[in-house]
């Protein structure tokens, strides 16, 4: 298990919605994952949420084990005061924000099926410079197109 796999997972919500709750027992709802950071900070700006009864704007934080937000000393860092959601593979202990409020934590690990963690090993270690190569015949042509040209508007 990998950071980039989970910050693919979260992107594009990639895992099951039902019944979503936090490890504390909040309920959660996903109306936006946010906006991929590639600077330093939380992994997502932006992202919109309902935890319980109340909505919040704010940032995403993602690790494999909950512990990483303490390991990378986020709760010493202001940019991470706008956390609103910690992503996790697995909560192997409870986050909180330097002022000692906690984080709400959702793990991912029970929530992904196998299928993509095992899809997502074979494109890693695939020895093929594009591992879905061959894949593109099977795209029906307007599905290929629609992809092709939403590539290029986010690459432009």
């Amino acid at each position: 298990m990998n950071e980039s796999f989970l910050h693919f997972i979260w992107q594009f919500q990639y895992f099951d919605k039902k019944d979503l709750r936090s490890s504390a027992g909040e309920e959660i709802a996903v109306f936006s994952p946010g906006i991929r950071n590639a600077d330093s900070g939380p992994d997502f700006h932006n992202a919109k949420l309902k935890i319980d009864s109340i909505e919040w704007a704010g940032s995403v934080e993602i690790h494999i084990l909950s512990s990483g937000w303490r390991e990378h000393k986020h709760q010493e860092d202001p940019a991470y005061e706008n956390v609103v959601l910690h992503v996790v593979w697995e909560e192997n202990e409870p986050v909180f924000r330097k002022d000692g409020s906690r984080i709400p934590t959702l793990e991912l690990r029970p929530r992904v099926p196998s299928s993509y963690i095992l899809q997502y090993k074979r494109i890693v270690h695939s020895r093929t410079r594009i591992p879905c190569a061959n894949a593109i015949r099977s795209v029906p042509p307007l599905i290929r197109i629609s992809m092709l040209d939403k590539a290029l508007l986010s690459r432009l």
